[in-house]
């Protein structure tokens, strides 16, 4: 399996580990499924990161409880576990999922971009934000 991986996978030298690809790849996998979002959401995930922002992802939540819903509860966020991004700064201990070889292109090439936030509505469209204003209006909008 490791000869597999290392044939499918080439990773920049970059300031970011294979471990660290490895477990936000394992993230964007969870969380959106078009390799232009997978991008864009990396890129968000890791400027979250570099200015001291939780990741706050779902998917870590539902990775805990062993859920699979697309988005989770305001009392979900509170469990504690370290996988859980809502209440623990950085990435999880250890990946959340299998990521295929478009999460970790897009893990370790994000699509600079100036979004901060984003939400996959029932259809599975993804809906960015600048701001928490915007995201709270596409929660309004797209999630009733």
């Amino acid at each position: 399996m490791l000869t597999n991986f290392e044939k499918r996978v080439t990773v920049n030298p970059s300031e970011k580990s294979l471990f660290d690809i490895i477990r936000m790849a394992s993230v964007i996998e969870r969380e959106v499924q078009n390799p232009d979002d997978m991008a864009i959401v990396s890129d968000l995930f890791w400027r979250r990161l570099a200015i001291g922002m939780p990741l706050q992802a779902d998917s870590t939540v539902n990775y805990v409880i062993g859920g699979d819903k697309p988005s989770i509860t305001f009392e979900q966020t509170k469990i504690n576990s370290p996988y859980n991004t809502y209440l623990h700064q950085g990435l999880p201990l250890g990946p959340i999922s299998n990521p295929g070889a478009q999460a970790i292109t897009a893990a370790a090439n994000p699509k600079p971009n100036d979004y901060l936030f984003f939400l996959t509505d029932k259809e599975g469209n993804v809906h960015y934000g600048k701001t928490l204003e915007e995201h709270n209006a596409n929660k309004r909008k797209y999630l009733r």
